[in-house]
């Protein structure tokens, strides 16, 4: 396994170092791989759209799939770079937990995160995964998306119970994001940890597009849901300030 994974690897990275459309043999050549070994990676690598072949001249050349991961890999980078201030400034003024997330395949993946000084043990690390129903920074990343979409999601992932307030149902999922709207932020009242209370704001990008989201996140020993929620407006500014950082205009406001 470990050695056709190194194999599919040569052989994806053959691709993206030349400037034209390669066969078979040269592929298998400057990747060290026998034919009869590339052209079986070839196919796996071309069902996840890691490589393309033209069907006229049967070349290869790199897939569409590494276009989509480089721009969402670049655009979390640029996104964190922009963000670190407003992270640093917000757990510095609250003495709270700041998170930094994204939306992917369904689920919440924390990108970055600035801890305070709790301590009740958090779910959260960088890179990890959760889910968007019960949590905030997941109802303010899925509040803005179309409702297929959120069908698809809530079909794939479900939505299971985790404490005594989880949301669980598609009707209540409704009518909380219908409030993460009206409000601009969301909230998690301990919905996926029974000791953890957590706001949550959007982030769009350019064009509008909520991209991210970002969230603070307290212990119910000291704060409970309404105190966090007397953060709100500073949450919404710090998530409005990376908005404009990465070349979003609300057209509402004045200019």
């Amino acid at each position: 396994m470990v050695q056709s994974i190194d194999r599919a690897m040569s052989l994806l990275n053959a691709s993206t170092e030349s400037e034209r459309p390669m066969a078979l043999r040269d592929l298998g050549r400057a990747a060290e791989v026998p034919n009869s070994t590339a052209r079986r990676l070839l196919l796996a690598l071309m069902s996840h759209r890691f490589v393309s072949q033209n069907e006229e001249s049967g070349l290869y050349s790199p897939g569409p799939r590494l276009f989509e991961l480089a721009y969402r890999v670049m655009g979390s980078m640029d996104l964190r770079t922009q963000a670190a201030p407003i992270l640093d400034r917000l757990n510095l003024e609250t003495a709270l937990t700041v998170h930094l997330a994204i939306l992917d395949d369904g689920e919440v993946v924390y990108i970055d995160k600035r801890e305070a000084n709790e301590t009740v043990r958090m779910y959260s690390a960088i890179g990890k995964r959760a889910p968007v129903h019960c949590t905030a920074l997941g109802k303010a990343l899925i509040a803005f998306i179309d409702e297929q979409r959120l069908r698809s999601i809530v079909k794939a992932k479900g939505l299971p119970r985790f404490t005594k307030n989880t949301i669980t149902t598609w009707t209540g999922l409704m009518a909380n994001l219908k409030l993460v709207r009206e409000r601009g932020y969301s909230r998690d009242n301990a919905e996926q940890q029974d000791m953890i209370h957590c706001i949550g704001a959007p982030i769009r990008d350019h064009s509008g597009k909520v991209i991210a989201s970002i969230s603070l996140t307290g212990t119910v020993y000291s704060h409970d849901i309404a105190l966090l929620e007397r953060l709100a407006p500073e949450l919404i500014r710090g998530a409005t300030e990376v908005s404009r950082k990465l070349g979003y205009v609300n057209p509402d406001e004045p200019h």
